[in-house]
């Protein structure tokens, strides 16, 4: 015989059978909650590598405007109109990334007007909102909710990002110079830095990336990016630092520099789809 009432057990044991039910429930809905926040950051990595991409085309094409090339102006008003776009629709409405994005969509309604600046101020205000810009995704992407973070993609946030800024700034000064057919030695110093640190980052990342045992990019996309960056930094020495005048097309230039930064973009977006499908809900 029991030394107390049987019954005095029956409300533990329900509460134990109620609390093994809610454990599971709650595991559930934690997952996809987690599922939920993963989406949203790669949301807005993509928002922002948009943001960035089309920011330095627009530096390029407005410093190309600025200095005397009409015949950019179509792409750079739509090209405007698309950095409208990203900037409204971008999910940044987290507290830990508002008062930065709002800083960096308050700096553009203010850099958008180009023809209020001077070549300089122009590319000055970009570098620096693309800079912000870069701080941002950066930081996004270090949230080790989003994915893993093996070498490989740290180096496509950080490396990668560099040299594809780096390439865009080239781009833009490159288009000055050329529009000009000619350079001022201030220019060529800048632009010998700006070849030096393409170089010396892209370098870099393309080690890293050909010997990561499981890289996040394909190898057509890691060759094609190589070659772009080869191609760009003979034309800068070669069209740009040594001719004397400098007779390359502003648009030919425009477009080959655009090629070696859209081709470093693209490992980007092949690092994007290869977290997207590792956050994929899988089938059980």
């Amino acid at each position: 015989m029991l030394p107390f009432p049987a019954e005095s057990l029956l409300l533990p044991i329900l509460l134990l059978a109620a609390t093994a039910g809610l454990i599971p429930a709650l595991l559930i809905r934690q997952h996809y909650r987690h599922q939920r926040f993963q989406r949203i950051q790669l949301a807005r990595l993509q928002s922002l590598r948009d943001l960035i991409l089309n920011l330095q085309r627009h530096r390029g094409l407005s410093t190309g405007v600025l200095s005397g090339d009409s015949g950019m102006r179509a792409e750079l008003d739509n090209r405007r109109y698309q950095l409208d776009r990203i900037i409204r629709e971008a999910p940044m409405d987290d507290a830990r990334y508002a008062e930065r994005w709002s800083g960096i969509a308050d700096h553009w309604s203010r850099l958008r007007q180009t023809d209020n600046h001077t070549v300089e101020n122009n590319l000055d205000q970009h570098h620096q909102i693309i800079r912000n810009a870069l701080f941002l995704i950066q930081d996004v992407a270090a949230d080790d909710r989003v994915a893993p973070h093996p070498a490989n993609q740290r180096c496509i946030w950080n490396e990668v990002l560099e040299a594809a800024e780096w390439s865009g700034q080239a781009r833009a000064l490159g288009t000055g110079m050329a529009v000009a057919g000619t350079s001022s030695a201030a220019q060529r110093v800048r632009m010998r830095f700006l070849s030096d640190k393409i170089q010396d980052l892209s370098g870099t990342a393309f080690e890293t990336l050909k010997d990561a045992p499981s890289s996040s990019v394909s190898n057509q996309h890691l060759n094609e990016a190589q070659q772009a960056v080869e191609r760009l930094l003979h034309e800068v020495e070669n069209e740009l630092l040594t001719a004397d005048p400098i007779v390359i097309p502003a648009k030919t230039y425009f477009d080959d520099a655009t090629a070696t930064v859209d081709a470093l973009f693209t490992l980007v977006a092949d690092t994007l789809g290869a977290m997207a499908e590792h956050n994929r809900p899988r089938q059980r």
